[in-house]
């Protein structure tokens, strides 16, 4: 193949003439549908794979980068309500740091240990449904129970928000005892 470019190269031919002789030699393979349906059905799946390990990992940074923050904030609480206000207004630049999720975030530093964070799945899933479980959850099993919930059966924000007001915590906890 090489050999025939070279000597196509060789040889003066128009632009089109070379094309149509790399065509002949380059692209004269019929692709059978169905092995090609299989590779694309194997690279789409593994994009997909990445994808869902890219945002698991960025809700995973997130989530401990709002903790820190929070950690830093609850540090500081002898400067008052001014303080959040303040750090919002400087933040206003970057997303997600509003007046109202640094309180969030401060909140959940304050509700949550770093322990109970990392190894759990509380890493992974996105900050508002996390947001959600704590705050309409008071006792720390409940919270746990519903971040692995969250987490195990790939419930939306909504499917969760259904759940808790379905107590589905009491609930299961009610079968295991009968």
């Amino acid at each position: 193949m090489y050999g025939t470019l070279l000597f196509i190269s060789d040889k003066k031919y128009k632009k089109e003439k070379v094309l149509q002789i790399m065509q002949q030699y380059c692209f004269d393979y019929e692709i059978p549908e169905m092995e090609y349906q299989g590779e694309l059905i194997k690279i789409r799946s593994r994009i997909e794979n990445t994808e869902q390990r890219i945002i698991r990992h960025n809700y995973s940074e997130m989530i401990l980068e709002y903790y820190d923050i929070g950690t830093y904030i609850n540090e500081r609480k002898e400067w008052g309500d001014k303080y959040i206000l303040r750090l919002s207004n400087d933040l206003k630049d970057k997303k997600g740091y509003s007046k109202r999720n640094l309180e969030r975030i401060s909140w959940f530093a304050q509700k949550m240990k770093y322990y109970e964070i990392l190894p759990q799945v509380g890493a992974v899933i996105p900050w508002r449904t996390l947001t959600d479980i704590l705050s309409k959850n008071k006792s720390k099993e409940k919270i746990i129970w519903y971040i692995e919930k969250t987490y195990e059966n790939g419930w939306s924000r909504s499917k969760l928000i259904e759940k808790i007001k379905s107590n589905a915590y009491e609930l299961e906890k009610e079968e295991l005892i009968m």
